[in-house]
C-alpha cells in the first residue's frame, strides 16, 4: 500500500493491543456479503454505509494489517495468535477493524461525530492529557477521571516504576458494563514541543484496561495491557484531523502470554514500569498475577506473569516534559467509576524527592497524595 494512499485514510494501525472502544453502541452485529468471506460487519451508524464502500475500507485495511503481519501472510493462512487492529475515519463516520485469532474478522461502523475515536486519549500539549471541548464538564472529553503529574524526568533509559492496584470486579467501585464504560489505569509521559502548534509533541498512555470477556467462558473479567502512543505532526483542522499520527506497539519475545483471552486479576497489585526511552523504544514492563496461564485464557489459574509491551519502532525520544499517573473511564455520557492507588512509587529505583508529584485534577474524582510515593485516585461520577 503507498504511503500516498495510507496518508488520504488517516490510517492509525495498533497491533497487538486494543484501544479504548467504549463509545460502541449495543452490538447490532450484521453479516454482510462484501465479496471478502468471513467479515461480521457491525452497523451502528444512523445512515448505513454503501457495501461499495465498505468493500474499499476493508481492501484497505487488511492490505494494512497484512503489511504488519509480514509481507505476503494473508489473515486465512496466518498462524499468528495476535490480534491487530486497524481505524480510519471520514467526514461522516469511523471505521473500527480487527483480525484475531480464532475469531471471524469483524468491522464496526460508527457516526464520527458520535464516537470522535481520534480525539480518545490524545494529549493536548498546551493544556492535558485528553482533549479539552468547550462542552465538557471536567479535563476528559469523553468520560471522567483524575490524573497528577510527575515533574522528576531524567534522560533517556530513566524509568518511572510503582504498584497499581487494580479495583475488584465490583459495580460498586469499577464500571463493568463494557463497552459502554470502559476503565483505564494507567501512567505515561508527554512531550510538549514549543514548535508551532505543538508539532514534535508526543504522548504516552501506559496501563491495563478492564475487560469482561476473557477467560475459557468469555465472561471473566481482566486487566489487559494497552499502550497508546502518539506523536504531533501537523496542525489540527477541526473535525477532519487532529494532527497526532498512532504508531503500533509490539510484545518483547517470550513476555506475551496477558493478551487475547488472558488479562492481569482485578483486587491486585501488578508493579509497572514505564520508560520512555528504553533502547530508543516506548517501554512498559508489568509484573503481576494473570487469571490464566496463557493468552488463549483456556483455564482459570492464577498465574504471576511478565508482561512487555513496547512500541513496535524505536523512536529515540530525547526527553519528556512528564510523566504522568491518571484512573478513567472512557463513556459517552461522562459518567462511570474506578480507582487505583498508585504506591511505592520509585524513579530510576530511587524514592522520588519530595514535591514531585504535582498538580492534582479532577473529572469527577477525588485525587488524595498521601506521600511522595503514594496516590489514591477514586473516580465516581454518582459523587464527585
Amino acid at each position: 500500500m503507498n504511503r500516498r494512499k495510507k496518508l488520504l485514510m488517516s490510517l492509525l494501525i495498533l497491533s497487538l493491543t486494543a484501544i479504548p472502544t467504549s463509545v460502541f453502541a449495543e452490538d447490532t452485529s450484521t453479516p454482510v456479503d462484501l465479496g471478502l468471506p468471513d467479515v461480521n460487519v457491525v452497523h451502528q451508524e444512523t445512515q448505513e454505509v454503501s457495501v461499495d464502500k465498505l468493500a474499499g475500507i476493508l481492501d484497505v485495511a487488511q492490505d494494512a494489517i497484512a503489511e504488519e503481519r509480514g509481507a505476503g501472510v494473508s489473515f486465512a493462512r496466518s498462524s499468528d495468535q495476535k490480534t491487530y487492529d486497524y481505524i480510519t475515519f471520514d467526514d461522516q463516520y469511523t471505521y473500527f477493524y480487527e483480525e484475531a485469532a480464532n475469531e471471524e474478522p469483524q468491522l464496526i461502523v460508527v457516526d464520527k461525530a458520535e464516537t470522535n475515536v481520534e480525539d480518545l486519549l490524545i494529549s493536548n500539549s498546551e493544556e492535558n492529557t485528553f482533549k479539552t471541548a468547550a462542552t465538557s464538564t471536567g479535563f476528559i472529553t469523553d468520560g471522567v477521571g483524575g490524573r497528577v503529574n510527575v515533574t522528576t524526568t531524567g534522560s533517556a533509559g530513566s524509568y518511572l516504576m510503582g504498584l497499581m492496584s487494580l479495583p475488584e470486579a465490583n459495580s460498586s467501585v469499577v464500571s463493568l458494563d463494557r463497552p459502554t464504560h470502559v476503565a483505564f489505569n494507567y501512567g505515561g509521559f508527554e512531550y510538549s514541543s514549543t514548535n508551532a502548534n505543538g508539532i514534535g509533541s508526543w504522548a504516552a498512555d501506559m496501563g491495563l484496561e478492564l475487560y469482561n470477556n476473557l477467560g475459557p467462558s468469555s465472561t471473566s473479567y481482566g486487566w489487559k495491557p494497552v499502550i497508546i502512543l502518539k506523536k504531533k505532526l501537523r496542525a489540527t483542522i477541526p473535525n477532519v484531523d487532529t494532527g497526532w499520527d498512532q504508531y503500533g506497539t509490539s510484545f518483547a519475545a517470550g513476555y506475551g502470554e496477558v493478551q487475547n483471552k488472558n488479562g492481569y486479576k482485578p483486587g491486585t497489585s501488578p508493579l509497572i514500569y514505564w520508560w520512555y526511552n528504553y533502547n530508543g523504544k516506548a517501554r512498559m514492563k508489568v509484573d503481576g498475577w494473570a487469571i490464566s496461564p496463557t493468552y488463549g485464557g483456556y483455564s482459570l489459574q492464577d498465574t504471576n506473569l511478565i508482561t512487555i509491551l513496547e512500541s513496535s519502532g524505536s523512536y529515540n525520544i530525547p526527553s519528556i516534559s512528564r510523566w504522568k499517573l491518571l484512573s478513567t473511564v472512557v463513556s459517552n455520557d461522562d459518567t462511570g467509576k474506578n480507582q487505583t492507588t498508585f504506591s511505592s512509587l520509585q524513579f530510576n529505583g530511587s524514592p522520588l524527592p519530595s514535591g514531585a508529584i504535582t498538580t492534582p485534577q479532577n473529572d469527577q474524582s477525588n485525587v488524595n497524595i498521601t506521600s511522595s510515593s503514594s496516590v489514591q485516585i477514586v473516580v465516581n461520577s454518582s459523587i464527585y
